[in-house]
């Protein structure tokens, strides 16, 4: 539990980064945390509108809406890097918001690392996320 708390941590330090190389662990693991959390919620207020009958809940749904806006930033920043690490070019992101071409970059995040390529020498590990101490520290006073 810990290794993916320290993950989730990493990929929201670079959520602002669009170049270097992301791990396939690091791509997945943000993925299913971020979407487990998202889907759970949607699903808690969708089932709490439904028994309560209560407009109230609804309302809620204008909340997470730009909550889920502000994560799309640190989800396009981690697939780039991710497929950066496939060994393509960033750009290919796009094709996410492209209905029927939307898959290509889930499959270009199955692909393994790619030997060292134009966009550094591999994925950054967690080991190396005390090198982000500026951050780190406000991370560990939370």
């Amino acid at each position: 539990m810990e290794k993916i708390i320290q993950r989730v941590k990493f990929s929201i330090f670079n959520m602002g980064n669009f170049t270097g190389r992301a791990s396939r662990t690091e791509y997945w693991t943000y993925m299913l945390t971020m979407g487990t959390l998202v889907l759970g919620t949607l699903f808690l207020l969708g089932i709490l509108s439904i028994i309560f009958q209560n407009p109230v809940f609804l309302s809620f749904y204008l909340i997470i809406g730009p909550v889920f806006l502000i994560s799309l930033i640190p989800w396009v920043a981690l697939c780039v890097r991710r497929i950066h690490d496939a060994g393509q070019t960033g750009w290919l992101v796009l094709l996410a918001f492209v209905p029927v071409l939307s898959v290509v970059p889930v499959i270009l995040s199955f692909i393994p690392s790619a030997k060292p390529n134009k966009w550094g020498d591999g994925p950054a590990e967690i080991a190396e996320i005390n090198e982000f101490s500026a951050f780190s520290f406000q991370f560990e006073n939370l």
